[in-house]
């Protein structure tokens, strides 16, 4: 059974219906959670320095991206478009999780504009929660992409993914 052009929008317009109220769930989560965060409001950055360093980093992983598509063919022959579909998303959760759970606390590109990632508490987070936050912010973004205005609305500019794990992005002093 294939899905036609029909269905396909259908389903689109399902997921922006779902993703408005939880888009305002999210909003209200924030708020009640606003207490829980142990971190200087002043710390907070303007979400344009967010926004740069995701291009930073975007930058980063096409450099990468690029290096493992071409040589994936001379590595490996017969199968290298495989080896390049599966290798890259590897590649770009080792990036993100092991950057953000190491001393920088956040990727080259948050590095470079000087934020990083804390817990609500202040402290580091783990690999096991930077995943975590990867693998939400992945979700949230696909499937439900207006969940990505409750930056414009949280105190503490946070987004789905920051407020479910509990996680704020600040300054780096």
């Amino acid at each position: 059974m294939s899905i036609n052009n029909t269905n396909w929008q259908f389903v689109n317009f399902l997921l922006i219906i779902v993703s408005i109220p939880l888009s305002i769930l999210l909003v209200f989560i924030s708020r009640k959670r606003d207490k829980l965060v142990k971190v200087p409001i002043d710390r907070i950055p303007a979400i344009s320095m967010r926004l740069l360093s995701y291009l930073i980093d975007l930058v980063i992983l096409a450099n990468i991206e690029y290096v493992i598509y071409k040589y994936s063919f001379y590595i490996v022959h017969d199968i290298g478009i495989s080896t390049y579909i599966y290798l890259y998303p590897f590649v770009v959760f080792l990036y993100v999780t092991l950057s953000e759970s190491s001393r920088l606390q956040g990727t080259v590109g948050k590095y470079s504009v000087g934020i990083i990632i804390v817990r609500n508490d202040g402290r580091r987070i783990s690999f096991i929660l930077s995943a975590t936050r990867l693998i939400l912010d992945v979700f949230f973004s696909i499937v439900f992409p207006f969940t990505l205005s409750v930056i414009f609305f949280s105190k503490y500019k946070q987004c789905a993914h920051d407020i479910i794990t509990n996680t704020v992005v600040i300054k780096s002093q």
